[in-house]
């Protein structure tokens, strides 16, 4: 026998009511009862195993199959199992391509419902290179007979069979627990009848889809060189932007170096004199930050000689830094000169000269800075405006 099953059928034309789950080598799927069978001759025959003395199994006039055993404490039987209960014990309730589960009838994966005619129908027919397959747990096997059983297979010979064949819709593999570790693979190649999800027990069953799978190592490969990919760009991205960084902390040191290198190698005033008040040296990055870079928003006034911008110190100090141009064509002895003799004209009616600089081609003076109308109070102060009024 290929496919062991429990039926009841009703009337001359045995018309099924009734169909129990597969067996798997002790027991039937939905059936409590455990039997140990044996063939010979072809023939199978099933002892049902029960540590209770006293049992019996009938089958009622309204075709409800009952298994009752004796209780000697109660002196009466009691009830053990019954089939079929629930609408989905009935054969076949849902119709074809679909399944019963908690007495709702729904559509297999792939399948939609068929109005006219009950069950549900394929939306896309299956083709022959169709290899992609939805599994469904705990199932109540479709009817097996019009399946095809196939002896000694694994799940990946069975499901390759399944593709092989244009016609096959679904298939299984059986693996009986009865101490043989034997294995059939079932497919089938028409509709599914009568498949209901159970709450334990039940069996596998991979439902053949519309479709090509992916192929996962080829999707696996292109995943791992885009991720290698972007890793790549990322850390060439970080490598740019540490390079761009060193580089510019390196301009930026360089050109610190370069102004203190030129504040020590153009000494014009010799090493006696640099450190005199009269003739006070600034340095040239600070004259820089002060005037924002010789930023246009802060010049206040230009002429053959250079431009004039206004400046602030860190220390809050508003200056003005004179900034001597190219084409006066002064020279480091006609620099030294002014700044000598602005130094030593230091007067109360003269702006007050608070240091110079000289970096490369630049020459700087730094002034005080003095807002219209300074000179004329530093020199009279408020008792002569007082009396003017």
């Amino acid at each position: 026998m290929k496919f062991p099953r429990i039926f009841i059928s009703e009337g001359e034309e045995a018309i099924k009511k009734y169909r129990s789950g597969g067996w798997n080598g002790i027991e039937f799927a939905d059936v409590p009862m455990v039997f140990n069978s044996s063939n010979q001759d072809g023939q199978t025959s099933f002892l049902f195993q029960d540590t209770n003395p006293y049992s019996r199994v009938t089958l009622t006039f309204r075709g409800i199959l009952m298994w009752y055993t004796w209780d000697i404490t109660s002196q009466e039987w009691i009830t053990r199992w019954s089939a079929p209960i629930t609408n989905c014990d009935q054969y076949n309730h849902c119709g074809t391509n679909s399944y019963c589960d908690g007495n709702m009838c729904k559509c297999i994966k792939g399948f939609e419902p068929n109005i006219a005619g009950g069950g549900c129908f394929r939306k896309k027919p299956l083709s022959c290179d169709s290899n992609r397959f939805c599994l469904f747990t705990r199932m109540k096997l479709p009817d097996t007979m019009d399946a095809n059983i196939y002896t000694s297979h694994e799940k990946k010979s069975c499901r390759h069979m399944c593709i092989n064949d244009c016609h096959c819709t679904a298939y299984t593999l059986i693996v009986y627990q009865n101490g043989t570790l034997s294995s059939n693979c079932v497919t089938w190649s028409k509709d599914l009848v009568d498949v209901q999800t159970y709450a334990q027990a039940g069996q596998d069953l991979y439902i053949r889809l519309n479709g090509k799978k992916k192929n996962k190592k080829w999707l696996i490969i292109g995943l791992s060189v885009g991720a290698a990919a972007a890793l790549i760009i990322i850390i060439i991205v970080v490598l740019v932007c540490i390079w761009k960084r060193k580089q510019k902390l390196a301009r930026a040191t360089a050109v610190n170096e370069n102004v203190m290198e030129s504040q020590t190698e153009e000494n014009i005033f010799g090493a006696e004199d640099i450190g005199t008040p009269q003739l006070p040296p600034m340095d040239f990055g600070t004259i820089l930050s002060a005037t924002e870079n010789f930023s246009d928003a802060n010049e206040i006034g230009h002429g053959g000689f250079g431009t004039v911008y206004k400046g602030c110190l860190p220390s809050g100090q508003a200056i003005a830094v004179k900034r001597l141009s190219e084409i006066s064509r002064q020279g480091t002895v006609e620099f030294k000169a002014e700044v000598m003799l602005i130094a030593n004209l230091q007067h109360i009616n003269l702006v007050r000269l608070l240091g110079w600089s000289v970096h490369e081609d630049e020459r700087v003076l730094v002034y005080e800075y003095l807002e219209n109308g300074s000179l004329h109070h530093r020199l009279f102060g408020d008792f002569f405006i007082q009396y003017m009024i």
